[in-house]
Parts: structure tokens; C-alpha cells; sequence
């Protein structure tokens, strides 16, 4: 799930908490929340983060490269 791979990638990246208002209406994970905070997710148009979806290949692909351009 997308919320899965938040978790990991967040713990991965010893990365917690947000410190600004909750952008999505359906999650108020602490893991997503971090991962938006470092630009490294985002959300849909909508204003939902849709956290029990499937992880698309090209949605991983994104994540992957985000994460690479921090170091």
C-alpha cells in the first residue's frame, strides 16, 4: 500500500514528524506526513493522500529519485 512504503521509506530515512497542518483529508499518518514534509510524497488534486491504494511502479520510481536528491 502507498502508506506502507511511507512507513519504510520514512524509517529509512530516520525521518518523523510535521510540524504544519495535515495537507490530505483521508491520513493523518505520522510517516506520510514526514515524507510530505521533505517533499518527497505528495497527495492527489484532491486533497487526498489515498493510503490503502496500490503503489504504482512510476509512483515508487518518483519516490526513489525524491529520495536520492536529498543526499
Amino acid at each position: 500500500s502507498r502508506q506502507m512504503v511511507a512507513k519504510i521509506a520514512a524509517k529509512a530515512l530516520d525521518l518523523y514528524g510535521y510540524s504544519g497542518s495535515n495537507p490530505f483529508k483521508d491520513t493523518s499518518n505520522e510517516y506520510v506526513l514526514a515524507l510530505y514534509d521533505y517533499d518527497i510524497i505528495k497527495g492527489y488534486e484532491n486533497g487526498t493522500f489515498r493510503p490503502n491504494n496500490k503503489l504504482t511502479r512510476a509512483e515508487l520510481a518518483v519516490i526513489v529519485w525524491r529520495i536520492q536528491e536529498l543526499s
